[in-house]
């Protein structure tokens, strides 16, 4: 995917406009060093970022990768926020598990920025993170990047479509 393949209609000044502000964005926040870019599940902000508007990051941590619990389990996302000694288990539970099933209000998508935010200035916290492995785009080739930005998205999509719960009819008498 490339910038040319912007569709903005036939309004030439506002492409370029866009071209050159994804650029700005890109060179000056993204892809700058000097910028730490900490989030939980920053591998889904990479592949969105550069599947939905074309853009590359650099030196991007995925906060979830602190933990060695499933990536998608209330533990995990307590130890990548500090761990219960500085969070109350319900509100956490409450602010990243309650919506699963419908969009994340802006109110909660704020707030859940503002943790990852507080997690990554924690001094403890700090090591942890320091040794995770930093995420870069920008240096993977745009054929390999492509294809795994698609099987990624592709997963995600399918494992969207499972149903949060399953009733099992079991009959007594089996």
């Amino acid at each position: 995917m490339t910038i040319g393949d912007l569709s903005l209609g036939s309004n030439e000044s506002k492409r370029k406009r866009t071209i050159r502000a994804r650029s700005f964005l890109q060179k000056q926040i993204l892809c700058n060093a000097n910028y730490q870019k900490y989030a939980f599940k920053m591998d889904r902000i990479a592949i969105a970022l550069y599947l939905d508007v074309a853009l590359f990051i650099d030196d991007a941590v995925d906060m979830l990768s602190v933990s060695v619990h499933n990536r998608r389990s209330l533990q995990a996302l307590m130890n990548a926020m500090g761990g219960e000694l500085t969070l109350y288990k319900p509100n956490v539970k409450t602010l990243f598990f309650d919506n699963e099933s419908r969009l994340v209000s802006d109110s909660d998508l704020v707030q859940q920025a503002w943790a990852a935010c507080q997690a990554s200035t924690l001094s403890y916290m700090a090591v942890r993170l320091h040794a995770l492995r930093r995420i870069r785009t920008n240096s993977i080739p745009d054929g390999h990047m492509a294809v795994l930005a698609k099987i990624s998205r592709d997963g995600e999509l399918l494992d969207s479509l499972k149903p949060l719960s399953v009733k099992n009819d079991v009959l007594p008498d089996i």
